[in-house]
Parts: C-alpha cells; structure tokens; sequence
C-alpha cells in the first residue's frame, strides 16, 4: 500500500431531521476551520422522508468535500450527487488520502421506517468493499447506525440496539473510526477494540463534533452544542 494520507479535519453531523436552522447555524460556524464535512443521515423530518433538499442546498454551497449517508427516516433517493457532495451508502469516497466506506439505513426497528435493512445486507455489503477501500487509504466508516454493544447505542431504556454486522465488521477489519448517528440519546465517544466511535449526538438539538486525523491517527476529537 503506497498511499500517504496527510491530514483531516472533519465537521461530523447527524440527525437534523429538517432543522434547517441548526444546520445554517453550525456551518456559518464552523465551515472556515475545517477540510470537509461528514453527515451520518437522518436529514428528512419526521414522516416526510424524501424532504431532504434543504441538507443538498445547504451543503453543496459550501465547496468542501461533503460525505453523506442516508438515514433510516430518509427517501434514500432523495439523495444525491453534486460537484462536492459524495452519497456513499454501499460505497467509498476519497478525501485527502482517508477512504470513507459507507453504509445508511438501519437494522429493523419497532417503527417500521423507510430505510431499513438486515444485518445480513449490512455485512455483505461492507466486507464486500473493504478491500477497495482500504487499498486507498485508511478506511473512515461511516454509518447511520452505531455498532452494537458500545455507548453510542444504548436507547432511552438502557438496552444496547446498535448493528451486530457493524459490530463484528469492526472486530474483523479495524477502520480507523467509526462515524454514526441514529440514537438520538448516546452522543458518546467510544472503542471497538482499537477502531474509535463516534456519535455526535442529534444536530436537532443543535450537538456536532469536530474531529481532526493526521497521518494514521485520530488526534482530536470535540463533541461540541450549538
């Protein structure tokens, strides 16, 4: 593997469900220190799941590298590709040497959303890419849902309801972090073995993170509020 990756600094943002607002605010605030921009889905209001124009808008103007998944409540066809915004559910994007390998959705939940998928297709899905994308750089993964049994999934009851592909992905192949969102209540910093996790909390109710990588480490990471 030759490549050399340099330095990233990310804007990591999840869960908007139409807060439109919140969005504008965080990227009036942050945008001039960072290199690109990360959002883990979920951009649709609640029961209107292909209202996610605002997001495209919003992020296409900002002329950074933008990498988006689509969450659960989302019309995942509602996403798309614009100079600078990469959808990667099922695929990769390269950004200043790192490869970020996505998948959206979810696993089922009681809520019978639109975006839903099995932790089968979760598997097969990423594993089946992981050779290309490590090939490129070290690998960011990125996920509407968290992995299970860390504390970015626990639900407002204390059960863990993360991804058990996501899980035993991160076990077998090590990305060097994990980005997701989808439990609104565990905004955490976590580990899988040596793979970290992150879950920003919900945009909605104006949380974000910052997180900065330099060569083949994490050097900083800010879960920060509006």
């Amino acid at each position: 593997m030759n490549f050399t990756p340099l330095s990233l600094r990310m804007l990591v943002l999840t869960d908007t469900h139409g807060g439109e607002q919140n969005l504008r605010a965080v990227v009036a605030r942050e945008i001039n220190s960072v290199d690109a921009v990360v959002f883990c889905g979920d951009a649709a209001p609640y029961f209107d799941p292909s209202n996610v124009s605002y997001l495209i808008g919003i992020l296409d103007a900002i002329e950074k590298p933008v990498i988006l998944v689509p969450g659960n409540m989302d019309d995942p066809k509602s996403y798309r590709d614009t100079d600078n915004i990469r959808v990667i559910h099922k695929g990769i994007a390269l950004v200043n040497g790192y490869a970020f390998l996505g998948i959206g959705g979810s696993t089922p939940t009681p809520f019978g959303t639109v975006f839903e998928l099995s932790e089968e297709e979760i598997e097969r899905a990423l594993s089946s890419l992981w050779m290309e994308a490590a090939k490129l750089g070290p690998v960011i993964l990125v996920s509407h849902a968290p992995p299970y049994d860390t504390a970015c999934d626990i639900a407002s009851g204390g059960r863990h309801v993360g991804s058990r592909a996501l899980r035993r992905f991160i076990e077998r192949y090590s990305p060097l972090l994990c980005l997701c969102g989808h439990i609104h209540e565990s905004r955490a910093i976590d580990r899988v073995d040596g793979t970290i996790v992150v879950n920003p909390g919900p945009l909605r109710d104006g949380f974000y993170a910052l997180v900065e990588l330099r060569g083949f480490e994490v050097k900083r990471i800010e879960l920060r509020r509006l």
